[in-house]
C-alpha cells in the first residue's frame, strides 16, 4: 500500500475520481477547492494497492487557539473506497 497527499492540482486526484463508478461530487478536487475557506488548504490522501484505491478529501485548517486541524470539505466526510483496497493498511499508515 502506498499513501500520498495530493493537492487539488495533482492529476492523480481527478484521474482517481474519474475512474470511480460512483463519482461522489464532494470527493472531486474542485469541490474541495470551492469549500476551502481563508487559511484552509484542501488536499486528499490517496492510498493505493493492487486491489484499488482509498480517496480521502480533507481540509488543513487553523484550529481554535492555535495549531492546525483536519476537516472535511463542507462536512461530507470519510474515505471513499474504489475497488477492494486493504483499508486496514491505510489506517496503519496514518
Amino acid at each position: 500500500m502506498t499513501l500520498n497527499a495530493l493537492e487539488p492540482s495533482d492529476p492523480r486526484w481527478l484521474r482517481t475520481w474519474e475512474a470511480w463508478s460512483q463519482r461522489e461530487p464532494y470527493a472531486h478536487p474542485a469541490f474541495a477547492r470551492w469549500f476551502a475557506g481563508a487559511g484552509e488548504r484542501p488536499f486528499a490522501l490517496l492510498g493505493e494497492d493492487a486491489g484499488g484505491q482509498i480517496l480521502f478529501p480533507l481540509l488543513d485548517r487553523p484550529a481554535e487557539g492555535g495549531g492546525r486541524d483536519l476537516g472535511n470539505p463542507y462536512g461530507y466526510g470519510g474515505p471513499h473506497r474504489i475497488g477492494n483496497p486493504d483499508g486496514a493498511a491505510v489506517w496503519q499508515m496514518l
